[in-house]
């Protein structure tokens, strides 16, 4: 399944301005200048470190991959160097982060460093790596809402469950998500109304938003009714 080699990749590309905000970062996209066909002639970066990834998801219900289980280009913020246009999947069982490298003769998944890692996105979605702290497990947690004062971070995972019965075992992947509020009382777990008011010392700006839109927190809609919470109270909250 996972592999036990150590590879050292090189990743392909020029060096390129990123944007004001992260002038202080070497970036590569791997996308340059025709990277994959013509790499002999670039600058090459020995950057990244990884085992190999090898998973066998077959005969399962579904897949344990984040959005998609086909590789999404995205964004890695590591080691200091922004690489942009690489390709990526984010195993949520393993808790892998996977991208796929390519040279003149060989494609390679690798799964990237997490140490060195600080963030990364697939498609139009952020990912943090977050410090253990007194509420939150350290690793990886989508950005789901960032305003000026309030943050939400969900940590997305799978569980694999089985059924067996006298021809075969079925294997499902179910999803499970927790929520977490970052804001300038501290870190919340919340997964309902009550630890939400607790978030905010039971605001009563949050009471009236939650009167009057009819916030719900069941599984399917707690996602949705926090970023919708979040950016009505998030401008009107007074810092002490």
């Amino acid at each position: 399944m996972k592999g036990e080699s150590l590879f050292i990749i090189a990743v392909f590309g020029w060096f390129i301005s990123f944007g004001q905000s992260d002038s202080h970062l070497k970036v590569l996209d791997t996308r340059s200048n025709g990277v994959y066909e013509h790499y002999e002639n670039l600058y090459v970066a020995s950057i990244l470190t990884g085992k190999g990834y090898y998973s066998d998801y077959r005969g399962a219900e579904n897949h344990p991959y984040f959005q998609s289980d086909d590789l999404e280009f995205g964004i890695l913020s590591y080691a200091g160097v922004i690489i942009r246009n690489i390709e990526i999947q984010y195993d949520l069982y393993t808790q892998q982060i996977v991208v796929q490298l390519e040279s003149k003769n060989d494609t390679q998944l690798i799964i990237v460093d997490s140490e060195k890692l600080s963030d990364f996105s697939i498609k139009n979605y952020e990912f943090k790596n977050i410090r253990t702290d007194s509420v939150m497990d350290g690793g990886f947690y989508q950005l789901a809402y960032k305003g000026a004062l309030s943050s939400l971070l969900i940590k997305r995972t799978m569980d694999r469950k089985e059924e067996t019965n006298t021809q075969e075992i079925k294997v499902k992947f179910t999803p499970k998500n927790e929520y977490y509020i970052k804001n300038q009382f501290g870190s919340f777990h919340v997964n309902s109304k009550k630890k939400l008011l607790k978030a905010y010392n039971s605001s009563s700006e949050l009471i009236s938003i939650l009167k009057k839109k009819r916030i719900r927190f069941s599984k399917s809609q707690i996602e949705n009714g926090l970023i919708t919470v979040l950016s009505l109270l998030d401008p009107k909250v007074a810092v002490d």
